[in-house]
């Protein structure tokens, strides 16, 4: 069966109707999603509602992917955070 179990991975866009089923799809499998968009409240909202329903550790963030220091500096936390980044679904 396909597993994603230990794979950090991030979701541009995740807020939007795409973002979040790429979201649910990497939790169902047992992924880490990383939730990045320009609204925070949404994003944590949905990011509690994966935790709790597939007992994964979601985390979201608000980074402007247009902006070049937001992207490097949201990495850099990111790495710090999880120790690794295994993929991205750039989905904005």
């Amino acid at each position: 069966m396909f597993r994603l179990d230990g794979k950090v991975i991030i979701i541009t866009g995740a807020g939007g109707l795409l973002g979040r089923r790429h979201a649910e799809a990497i939790a169902e499998h047992g992924g880490t999603p990383v939730l990045l968009d320009l609204k925070i409240e949404p994003l944590e909202k949905f990011a509690n509602q994966l935790n709790v329903k597939y007992q994964v550790n979601a985390f979201a963030m608000v980074v402007d992917i247009s902006n070049e220091d937001e992207v490097l500096n949201s990495s850099n936390f990111i790495l710090e955070k999880f120790g690794k980044l295994d993929a991205l679904v750039n989905n904005a």
